[in-house]
């Protein structure tokens, strides 16, 4: 995700479309403490990595604007946007909310390269963060499966290994969504022919409104699309999941 929305005004939808119809209807089901940390924990780490893998591979491709900007790091405050990190902090608490990382700048026109290389450059920019998000999806699994070998009780770790799992998978299926501005769009404009690049830049300007647009209606006219677009994905990463704590059981 990196521009064509106002985080403040995004928040605000937020809080309107998701936060409030849970206090109107008595509120939510709190976590323990321990889930509500392992979460938080979770989500700084899993959004760091994710982040900071789009501006690393920008850098590398030739687009030095995130490293100027000091982005090419897992320092968490350079990737968290305040608002954005209060989504976290409400869905930790079990609420139902929306949350986003710091946008990472990229500009296509830095990438190194011609047009066609560039949009390759831009494909592997976008893919690589919810790839990341996979890798340590499975990574942890395999981890938490050799830990459990002789019926251990992790206690905390456990806890935390589980919510880190789960938010990886979610965060990587989330981001292959085709919408602007998130990851998914980007590689299907790379993967399109050059003549669709100018059409689908326009719709940028509309930002993380779009997906949460989409989620609103979808979840209030039982439509389906959202669950239809972040199915697969989901479904094929837990499968990979599953194989590879099974293996290390």
């Amino acid at each position: 995700m990196r521009q064509g929305w106002d985080p403040r005004s995004l928040f605000i939808l937020a809080l309107v479309f998701f936060v409030l119809p849970s206090l109107l209807r008595g509120g939510v089901s709190r976590p323990s403490n321990e889930v509500i940390v392992a979460s938080l924990l979770s989500a700084v780490i899993a959004v760091s990595v994710h982040e900071f893998m789009h501006a690393w591979s920008a850098y590398l491709l030739g687009d030095d604007t995130a490293y100027r900007m000091n982005r090419v790091t897992l320092n968490p405050i350079s990737h968290f946007d305040p608002l954005g990190a209060i989504g976290f902090i409400l869905i930790a608490l079990g609420y139902n909310s929306v949350a986003w990382g710091k946008p990472v700048p990229v500009n296509f026109n830095r990438l190194r390269g011609d047009f066609r290389q560039r949009k390759l450059a831009s494909l592997i920019v976008a893919g690589c963060a919810p790839l990341s998000n996979v890798v340590m999806a499975v990574i942890t699994a395999g981890i938490y499966g050799l830990l459990l070998r002789g019926d251990r009780d992790l206690g905390f770790t456990g806890t935390f290994l589980e919510r880190f799992i789960v938010l990886n998978m979610v965060l990587a299926a989330f981001n292959l969504i085709p919408l602007p501005p998130l990851d998914g769009y980007r590689i299907l404009t790379g993967l399109l022919p050059s003549f669709w690049f100018p059409t689908m830049a326009r719709l940028e300007q509309f930002g993380l409104f779009l997906p949460l647009l989409l989620i609103w209606v979808d979840g209030r006219l039982k439509l389906g699309i959202y669950a239809e677009l972040v199915g697969p994905g989901l479904d094929l990463i837990t499968r990979l999941v599953n194989y590879v704590f099974r293996l290390a059981l």
